[in-house]
């Protein structure tokens, strides 16, 4: 028969126990207000980090690889895993948000793009009207310029007005697709996306050969002139082509990192670069007519694209901004692709027109602009 077991012994406190009195702590009103700052601020850096995660496309899909099935780690519990676990590391070039003990890169920034002054702006309602004016703008540039020929280069012509020099024109004039483009696109949401700034720097590349490079190689222009109605309309112009084609990359446009992937962006890149390349080349054939800067002389370009159209560098440029569209997939980008073929289609008409009658040896077979088409 089992033995009764006896009452357990109430044990008092102090007595066998481990417990200690806490003492009141006391805080001065300066640590206290320290303290209540480091509060805040901590909440103002963890509401940053989960707008910053959760807005962005390309933090999306980082957050989609930790919130996997079965896991019960959050969106705001990610956050202030990532608010505990990283640090702000600045170099010469670049700022970089990593993790403790670098385990691995959460993102990568230019420089450029943080040390810009940046505001937001809230262009939803107007912007589509903008893009809409941007193909109005197209098809009225098509019939101003089909009817009346720009007087620059050897359409030059008195009675336009006051003029300036053609290199520092061409430089002022283009320079906004620099400038301009990135500022535009720091105001947007996702200008930290990889693919929206792999985007940028393609745009880029293009325009410092155009605002930098081209004007340098230019040869025989050593004391000529353009009317400023030129450079002030294209400054107009690419003023707004910087601001259709930055906001777009980095606000409206939805580009995750498996567009670098996708057939449209390898399709556009290829087009693109080609176009590029076609380009550059046709430029360097029309510089190497010409000795040196005091040559005024013209003469008929052979090789390459000018064995077939008048126009080869018009061409190449067509070709690069149609791989621009399908690469950005946009009606930013199509808005300026119909613009540069409203510009360039008329005034490369013009100048099969003035090659046939400057030279009675010219060849007839070559096209205008579109080998064997056009």
């Amino acid at each position: 028969m089992a033995q009764p077991t006896a009452p357990p012994r109430p044990v008092e406190v102090g007595e066998g126990s481990n417990r200690r009195k806490k003492k009141k702590k006391i805080v001065s009103r300066e640590s206290f207000e320290a303290s209540k700052a480091r509060t805040a601020n901590n909440y103002y850096i963890r509401h940053a980090l989960f707008k910053w995660f959760t807005e962005n496309v390309e933090h999306r899909e980082i957050f989609r690889k930790y919130n996997t099935p079965g896991t019960s780690m959050g969106v705001r519990r990610f956050v202030e895993h990532v608010a505990l676990h990283t640090v702000f590391v600045h170099d010469s070039s670049r700022l970089r948000l990593r993790k403790r003990r670098d385990i691995f890169e959460l993102h990568t920034v230019p420089l450029d793009l943080i040390t810009m002054p940046t505001f937001e702006i809230h262009d939803e309602a107007w912007y589509p009207w903008i893009l809409k004016g941007y193909f109005a703008l197209g098809i009225l540039t098509y019939w101003v310029v089909s009817r009346i020929t720009a007087p620059y280069g050897r359409h030059w012509a008195r009675g336009w007005g006051p003029t300036g020099s053609v290199r520092e024109c061409w430089i002022v004039m283009e320079s906004p697709s620099l400038w301009a483009t990135v500022l535009f696109y720091s105001m947007g949401e996702q200008k930290l996306g990889r693919v929206p700034l792999i985007l940028l720097r393609l745009y880029q590349v293009h325009y410092f050969n155009r605002v930098l490079i081209h004007p340098l190689r230019m040869k025989g222009i050593r004391g000529k002139t353009m009317p400023l109605i030129v450079p002030l309309a294209a400054f107009g112009f690419n003023i707004l082509n910087s601001y259709v084609q930055g906001r777009w990359l980095s606000n409206y446009g939805e580009y995750p990192d498996s567009w670098l992937t996708s057939p449209k962006f390898i399709i556009g890149v290829t087009i693109f670069s080609l176009g590029f390349i076609g380009n550059f080349w046709s430029d360097s054939v029309l510089y190497g007519l010409r000795t040196d800067e005091d040559d005024r002389s013209y003469r008929i370009p052979h090789g390459g694209l000018f064995r077939f159209v008048s126009n080869a560098n018009y061409f190449a440029e067509m070709v690069e901004w149609l791989g621009w569209t399908i690469m950005t997939w946009s009606p930013a980008g199509l808005a300026f692709f119909v613009y540069t073929l409203a510009n360039l289609v008329p005034r490369a008409k013009s100048n099969h027109s003035w090659f046939l009658k400057k030279f009675p040896d010219y060849p007839r077979e070559r096209r205008i602009l579109i080998p064997y088409l056009y």
